[in-house]
């Protein structure tokens, strides 16, 4: 076997030479110190093999003989070699494969996930994106142990994780947190008013009410009380519902000199993925003088029977934009301040009964001032640790 590896590597020639006295042409051969195996005679005629280097001198031999010489089969590298010389697409083709195959075992190219439920799979999804770790990656960047703890401290959902490579694919192993049930805390609590108001129901079911009906009482003023009279002072959570008028005040200044973007410029250009890395066409941005830069990256990754290849294109569009004043009208005062109203009503009021709403409008000279007084029908008690207040109201 390695006998003929020898032979193909080093190229060898089969050969025919016809000459008048073939012992004196094997003569010439010893003594050029030529290497010829599997001769054969047949009356004049000597064939065999030689290395493909010895062969023009076993030619020379042979018309030193009055003979000559002519080549049969010719196998081995460097023919093979010479076939192929002007072929650059074919050896550029060559040394990519080589090359691929010398660093495919380099990169991490399959991520096996655990069976878990899709929330869990998209949360460690997100945890293995920000550590780096996606199809692709060097082998060299990973760091197993010091990854999983600090995704383990990251996560609220995973109690253990751990990363486990066999040769380019990462298995990742974890365990779902449990977490115990909490304990229902044993402590008393009082009913305090969470805002001024006037009291018009009172429903006690547990504790001591000290507020009637028609009191006023500022935030933090005690209504239902924890605390049993009398001489044993049981200690109890109060429970119960207050309902009182409240008023809520909210206001919002609209300035008439507003900043708007105005786009100046556009520009994009595209990056080229490698191995989890980007090489991009443009390697420095300079933004134009008094703007800002919006950018906007889309990324197309390459498939190949289902799989993200190591490849892929990058757009990266850059927005050019600067701010100027621009003048707003009374109108667009107005409908600015109907926007923030809503949206406070909507944060604020939705689970409460308002009775009424009065609306105040100051134009003044560089914009307009708005103000809404909400009087309203509330829930207004608050737990508040028992003794932690004193009954003011008495």
């Amino acid at each position: 076997m390695l006998s003929r590896v020898s032979r193909w590597m080093r190229g060898c020639v089969s050969f025919s030479a016809l000459c008048p006295e073939p012992e004196r042409l094997v003569n010439h051969i010893r003594q050029q110190n030529l290497h010829v195996f599997g001769i054969r005679l047949q009356e004049y005629n000597l064939s065999g093999w030689v290395w493909a280097a010895d062969y023009k001198d076993l030619s020379r031999c042979a018309h030193r003989c009055g003979g000559r010489c002519r080549a049969t089969t010719r196998v081995g590298f460097p023919f093979w070699k010479r076939r192929f010389r002007h072929r650059y697409g074919w050896w550029i083709g060559w040394c990519f494969f080589v090359a691929f195959l010398a660093a495919a075992p380099q990169f991490v190219w399959e991520i096996r996930l655990p069976d878990c439920s899709e929330e869990a799979k998209i949360g460690l999804e997100q945890l293995l994106e920000e550590e780096g770790i996606v199809c692709g990656m060097p082998i060299s960047s990973l760091e197993p142990q010091k990854m999983a703890e600090r995704m383990m401290r990251n996560s609220d959902d995973f109690g253990w994780i751990a990363l486990n490579r066999t040769g380019s694919v990462l298995e990742v192993e974890v365990s779902e947190r449990v977490d115990a049930p909490i304990a229902k805390p044993e402590t008393t609590y009082d009913l305090v008013a969470s805002r001024a108001g006037e009291i018009l129901t009172t429903k006690v079911l547990v504790g001591v009410g000290v507020v009637e009906a028609g009191d006023v009482v500022l935030p933090g003023d005690l209504l239902i009380s924890g605390v049993s009279p009398g001489a044993s002072m049981q200690r109890v959570c109060a429970e119960g519902s207050i309902v009182a008028k409240t008023t809520r005040v909210q206001e919002f200044y609209f300035s008439y000199e507003q900043q708007q973007d105005v786009v100046v410029g556009q520009e994009s250009f595209y990056g080229i993925q490698w191995m989890s890395r980007w090489l991009d066409t443009r390697v420095f941005q300079k933004t134009p003088e008094n703007t800002q830069a919006e950018v906007v990256e889309t990324v197309e990754p390459l498939t190949l029977w289902g799989q993200e290849l190591p490849f892929g294109w990058r757009k990266t569009s850059y927005l050019y934009t600067r701010s100027e004043p621009v003048w707003a009208t009374a109108t667009q005062a107005k409908a600015a301040a109907e926007e923030a109203f809503a949206a406070f009503e909507e944060e604020e009021l939705s689970q409460i009964t308002v009775i009424s709403m009065e609306e105040t409008v100051e134009e003044e000279k560089d914009g307009m001032h708005f103000r809404r007084v909400y009087t309203c029908h509330e829930e207004i008690t608050q737990k508040s640790a028992v003794g932690a207040t004193g009954m003011q109201n008495e």
